[in-house]
């Protein structure tokens, strides 16, 4: 690939990398609902539980996810946009000899956890189900990948090219749940069911394989990296380990947890809430996805009013989304989940407004997260997910006795508030823009966005509740309603932040223009 056809336009990636996204974002909704719903009718909430456990166990082991790749990406926006074909070369050679051994880490990990299986489930197991070989399915489909050319998908992000890859999963995704809602109808076999997840996994990462052998003919393995390079990269992944560590045990610590304590079936009703925000999550992961490397690239390039000023009124526009959809959560959570799987799978309303808050707390520190990544402050931030994993297993544990289930959303709250979003503010204002007054400034910000939100949250809650949507087409009305109103008050409220508000309207008529 030429130099000027990797200097690519910003907005049109963006734009690209948003609808790639939605499509892939519209699947991993609408067919894994479908898969879990026939789970749900068929085998059961344990069935669920197991998922969401071993899903969880998993996550702590896969080192994939540990943020290498994204590190290795970082470390490619100097040399493409540079166009030094050799350093980008060399530091692929280099990932790929780190994800095979991380490979056999994990594989080594997975493997001595097998003895400890039965004490992390304290009751409801499935009878029929030998939990040692299902493990190992999910061990296998996570170990495929780094023996399969995952390490060839990184010149996707460092290349601001989200949308293919995006591309190519949601291709996959379909070939995976077909096959997998077929098997579940015929066979009832949950085994070929998580089977297909590896078949899957290796399609994946054989088509990324050939897809950037085809766009970069010129960027293969080969080489070494410099020692100044390697330095700067063991630096820079020992950073991307600490802190993405803390952040899959801290995301897996509560689907344990719930196993311990209460069991199977409680986690599998606790797991079909916690669905809904993973759902949310991952349609927001697009803008994250598609504005990381963009970022990266603007860092670069921009000056440091500029960015903060890009700070402001990003995380303006952000925070105002993520409200829209904690106000839909609370209005809708109950009925969605009765209306999707039934009475016996509801949990007290209590946990809407739990679940509601962890999801908007959870999305403060985005915005900032997303700056400390573009930024490379890996090394800088590495403690702060390892304080949020600690408040949460700790915190967990211990309300979980005093208050019951309520007790895990609530310490992962209170670790949310008080690790993720303080830390990653700090760690940006300390080591990127070195200016103390601006991070007060930016603190006062975001509580006075905060202030308005939750006044908008209250406003809307009140006015819904009395508009009960207990069949379909009700429920498709209220939602409208909710969507009409949340933007309603975002065009009232948001207007006292007026030039972010402006800045927003502008980005999506230009997006939509593109």
């Amino acid at each position: 690939m030429t130099e000027s056809s990797l200097k690519v336009n910003r907005a049109k990636n963006v734009r690209n990398g948003i609808l790639a996204g939605a499509v892939n974002n519209v699947l991993c909704f609408v067919l894994p609902f479908v898969s879990r719903t026939i789970i749900i009718y068929v085998f059961g909430s344990a069935y669920l539980g197991l998922n969401g456990l071993f899903n969880s166990l998993i996550n702590v082991l896969n080192i994939s996810e540990l943020g290498f790749g994204a590190a290795l990406s970082y470390l490619l926006y100097k040399p493409i946009a540079e166009n030094d074909k050799d350093k980008v070369c060399a530091i692929l050679a280099f990932g790929r000899k780190a994800f095979h051994i991380i490979g056999m880490v994990v594989l080594g990990l997975g493997l001595s956890l097998i003895p400890f299986l039965d004490n992390l489930i304290s009751s409801d197991r499935p009878p029929e189900i030998n939990i040692v070989i299902l493990f190992l399915l999910y061990l296998v489909n996570s170990v495929v990948s780094y023996f399969t050319f995952s390490y060839k998908r990184i010149l996707f992000s460092a290349s601001q090219r989200y949308d293919i890859e995006t591309t190519i999963a949601s291709g996959t995704l379909i070939f995976q749940y077909i096959f997998q809602i077929v098997l579940l109808l015929t066979t009832h076999n949950y085994y070929l069911f998580v089977a297909m997840t590896i078949v899957a996994s290796i399609a994946n990462n054989i088509l990324c394989q050939t897809v950037t052998r085809r766009l970069y003919p010129e960027y293969e393995r080969r080489g070494k990296i410099s020692s100044q390079d390697k330095g700067v990269v063991l630096k820079t992944l020992k950073g991307v380990f600490l802190s993405k560590l803390g952040s899959v045990i801290f995301l897996a610590a509560g689907n344990i947890i719930i196993s311990c304590i209460f069991g199977l079936n409680t986690l599998g009703i606790y797991t079909n809430y916690y669905y809904v925000i993973t759902m949310l999550l991952s349609f927001f992961a697009i803008m994250h996805n598609s504005l990381r490397p963009t970022l990266g690239n603007c860092i670069l390039t921009d000056s440091k009013d500029t960015i903060y000023e890009r700070l402001i009124n990003l995380t303006h526009m952000y925070t105002w989304l993520s409200t829209v959809a904690a106000c839909g959560m609370l209005c809708l959570y109950q009925e969605f989940v009765y209306l999707w799987a039934g009475q016996d799978f509801l949990l007290p309303q209590v946990f809407v407004f739990l679940f509601t808050g962890l999801f908007y707390v959870d999305r403060l520190c985005c915005i900032p997260s997303i700056f400390v990544e573009a930024s490379g402050l890996w090394y800088e931030s590495r403690l702060i997910y390892l304080l949020a994993a600690s408040i949460v297993i700790v915190g967990g544990f211990v309300l979980s006795k005093l208050l019951g289930l309520s007790g895990v959303p609530l310490a992962y709250m209170a670790s949310s508030a008080f690790a993720c979003v303080v830390g990653y503010v700090i760690v940006l204002f300390k080591y990127f823009f070195e200016d103390k007054k601006r991070e007060y400034s930016y603190f006062l910000f975001l509580f006075r966005n905060v202030a308005l939100q939750v006044m908008s949250m209250a406003l809307i809650l009140w006015a819904s509740s009395y508009f009960k949507a207990d069949t379909i087409p009700l429920f498709l009305v209220k939602g409208l309603l909710v969507t009409v109103m949340s933007v309603l008050c975002y065009m009232v409220l948001g207007r006292i932040d007026i030039q972010s508000y402006r800045y927003a309207w502008q980005l999506c008529r230009s997006l939509i223009k593109r």
